[in-house]
């Protein structure tokens, strides 16, 4: 692949979110999961593990117990002054359920010396409560994995798979773990929705070049 090809690929990916009734074939997903168990890791610790779900009865479980988490907050009087029709968001909440496959990514707590060390220090270091803070923002796990899903974007992109990141059901995390099971150190962080697709996205507003970079020379 040259330049322009992997750039046409990355420029092309789009969310989809409405798929064919259609079987995607295990040897696809697992050749797109290998190669986003290449993505780069803190430390190289590859602290990821990826599940997939093509049972339509577990994928309608996950999508109800999203939705019906999604309900209970529709039902916060919190929710009415910030969101004009809390409906639309429970109806929007499982939508996913049409998708022939879920692929449900897990993250590995970051073994890290260096935060026990700043633990210790902050308890009598105000300087080394602000420094870990800056490195919070910067979390390796959380960047760890994102890599991660980038990768599998892409590869299932690059294998005319439409697929969307969905982080929004993270707050039915405890019930999804439950009924996929949450493997030691491991936490649920992110779904992965993806089939063949059923639509053409718009295309991408992007934000002009010399708005998000800058070179310091």
């Amino acid at each position: 692949m040259n330049f322009e090809e992997l750039s046409q690929l990355i420029k092309s990916r789009r969310s989809v979110r409405n798929w064919q009734d259609k079987d995607v074939p295990d040897e696809v997903l697992k050749q797109a999961l290998e190669l986003a168990t290449y993505a780069p890791s803190g430390m190289n610790y590859q602290g990821w593990k990826f599940v997939v779900v093509k049972d339509k009865d577990m994928i309608n479980t996950i999508a109800d117990a999203v939705r019906s988490r999604a309900q209970k907050v529709a039902s916060w009087e919190e929710t009415a002054r910030h969101m004009e029709n809390p409906q639309a968001m429970v109806e929007r909440a499982g939508f996913f359920r049409k998708a022939p496959v879920l692929i449900a990514v897990y993250s590995q707590i970051y073994p890290s010396s260096r935060d026990q060390i700043y633990l210790e220090r902050m308890a009598h270091d105000e300087e080394a409560a602000l420094m870990k803070s800056w490195l919070d923002l910067a979390n390796p796990r959380i960047q760890s994995i994102a890599s991660a899903i980038a990768y599998l974007l892409l590869a299932l992109h690059a294998q005319g798979l439409g697929s969307v990141w969905m982080t929004g059901p993270m707050q039915a995390k405890g019930d999804i773990e439950q009924l996929l099971g949450k493997p030691e150190g491991f936490d649920l962080v992110a779904l992965i929705a993806t089939g063949y697709p059923d639509e053409t996205p718009r295309p991408k507003t992007m934000k002009s070049f010399d708005e998000v970079v800058q070179f310091v020379e």
